[in-house]
């Protein structure tokens, strides 16, 4: 009987343990392909670090155009402050240091 049992009992583990067999290859199967898509989502990750610092640079370039430009705006009135011209009077009098104020 004791010969009996521990045959079953042996049975029963080894057909066991072949299904825990199937069970690792398919987690390890798992984990391979969530690997491969960490690596992928880590190379998109790095490409759009990349584009970042590049619109950064466009921006910064732009900003320091724009700036350039409202600086020019800013000082070009001040161009008008010693007219004669009495157009620039009539348009521009509040500019003009030289122009009668009626």
């Amino acid at each position: 009987m004791k010969k009996l049992l521990s045959f079953v009992l042996a049975g029963t583990m080894l057909v066991s343990c072949a299904d825990y067999d199937d069970r690792f290859d398919s987690l390890n199967a798992a984990l391979e392909q969530l690997e491969a898509e960490n690596s992928a989502l880590e190379a998109q990750v790095a490409a759009m670090q990349g584009a970042s610092a590049q619109a950064a640079q466009a921006t910064a370039a732009k900003l320091a155009e724009f700036q350039a430009a409202v600086g020019g705006i800013v000082v070009a009135p001040t161009k008008f402050r010693n007219c004669k011209p009495s157009n620039y009077c009539t348009s521009f009098s509040s500019y003009c240091t030289n122009c009668s104020s009626s």
